[in-house]
């Protein structure tokens, strides 16, 4: 999704040689900020489903 936004508006600045290097740049960053937010998100994630499964059999014993 985030790649063909990229792409479009690389295509619609191509007219403007001196905007695209900073448009790519400021785009690039915010593809690999995602990435990095998504993947941390997924580790946190993972992480949590691995407490939530420690815990489960804890509770059962209470009960």
């Amino acid at each position: 999704m985030y790649i063909v936004i990229f792409f479009l508006f690389t295509f619609k600045l191509e007219s403007r040689k001196k905007k695209i290097f900073t448009v790519t740049k400021f785009y690039l960053i915010r593809l690999e900020m995602k990435v990095h937010q998504f993947e941390e998100r997924k580790k946190n994630g993972n992480t949590a489903l691995v407490q939530m499964a420690r815990q489960q059999p804890s509770t059962s014993d209470e009960i």
